[in-house]
C-alpha cells in the first residue's frame, strides 16, 4: 500500500491495474480541443483554461491546498482529504443543463470512503438544483455516477469497475472517467477507460440558472467526499460526445500520447 506524507511526498505502491482492472501504470497522456470542450484544464504547471473560451479560473483549494505532483515528467495535482478546486461561480455556461460531458485522469491513493472526483452543479443542494458528476466508493470498489434533474431526485447509479476487480488492482493505476448525459434520450452514462456502462434512464432535464460551478475532490457543499488522488485532464463539453469521441480521449489518455 502507498503512502501520501503530510508534505504530499508519495511513496511505495506498486504499478498497474493488472489483471484485468483496467488503467495503465505508465503516465496518460493529454486532453486536446477535440469536440470542443467548452472548457479544458489539463491540472499541470498551472490551472488555466485551456479551451480558450475563458471560462472562470480555479478559486478555491480549500486545507490543505492541492498541491502540483510531478510524475512521469509531468506535473499533476494530488489532492488530499479536505483538499479541493472549484471552477469559480459563474458565467451561466458554467451551468449545463443541456447536453453535458465531463471527463478526467484520475489515480485514487485511497479507498474505503465516498470521493466526489467531480461534480458540477449549483453551490449548495436545494430541491431541483442540477447536480451531474462522477463518484468512487459510494458503492464499495465501485464508480458512481451522480445525477440530480430539476424535480429534485437524486439518482446514484453505481458501476463496476473493468472487472469489478478488488481495490488493490484499483488503486495506483491512472484511469480515465467519463460522464455523458443525453437529454434527447433522456440517459446518462458512465464511461471507464472508454468502455460505456449500461445507460441510465432520467425522467426530467435540469433546469437553467444564472450561475453554476464545477468542483474537483469534494462534492458541491465544498465539504464532503473529498479524495486522495491524483487527478489531472478535467474537460467539460456542452455536447453529448458519442461513445466514439469517448473512446478517442480515453485512447489519448490510456495510450500516453503527449501531442
Amino acid at each position: 500500500m502507498a503512502t501520501v506524507t503530510l508534505d504530499g511526498a508519495i511513496s511505495g505502491g506498486g504499478g498497474g491495474g493488472g489483471g484485468g482492472g483496467g488503467g495503465i501504470s505508465n503516465y496518460p497522456g493529454s486532453l486536446d480541443l477535440t469536440d470542443s470542450p467548452v472548457g479544458l484544464y489539463l491540472l499541470d504547471s498551472d490551472l488555466a483554461d485551456s479551451s480558450g473560451n475563458g471560462l472562470a479560473s480555479f478559486v478555491d483549494t480549500g486545507s490543505p491546498a492541492v498541491t502540483t505532483h510531478t510524475e512521469g515528467g509531468r506535473d499533476w495535482r494530488l489532492f488530499r482529504s479536505g483538499s479541493h478546486l472549484k471552477i469559480a461561480t459563474g458565467p451561466a455556461s458554467m451551468l449545463i443543463t443541456g447536453d453535458c460531458t465531463v471527463q478526467l485522469s484520475v489515480k485514487l491513493l485511497e479507498s474505503g470512503t465516498t470521493q466526489t472526483l467531480v461534480m458540477t452543479g449549483t453551490t449548495s443542494k436545494p430541491a431541483g438544483n442540477r447536480l451531474f458528476g462522477i463518484v468512487h466508493g459510494y458503492v464499495a470498489n465501485r464508480f458512481t455516477a451522480d445525477h440530480e434533474h430539476s424535480g429534485g431526485t437524486n439518482v446514484l447509479s453505481s458501476f463496476s469497475n473493468a472487472a469489478d476487480v478488488a481495490v488493490a488492482d484499483l488503486e495506483w493505476a491512472w484511469h480515465h472517467l467519463a460522464l455523458v448525459r443525453d437529454t434527447t434520450a433522456n440517459t446518462y452514462t458512465l464511461y471507464i477507460d472508454g468502455v460505456p456502462q449500461t445507460a441510465v434512464n432520467y425522467g426530467t432535464d435540469p433546469t437553467g440558472g444564472a450561475s453554476g460551478s464545477i468542483w474537483l475532490g469534494c462534492d458541491e457543499t465544498g465539504n464532503f467526499g473529498n479524495v486522495g488522488a491524483i487527478m489531472g485532464n478535467f474537460a467539460v463539453y456542452n455536447s453529448a460526445l458519442s461513445a466514439s469521441q469517448v473512446a478517442y480521449h480515453a485512447d489519448r489518455v490510456l495510450g500516453g500520447m503527449t501531442s
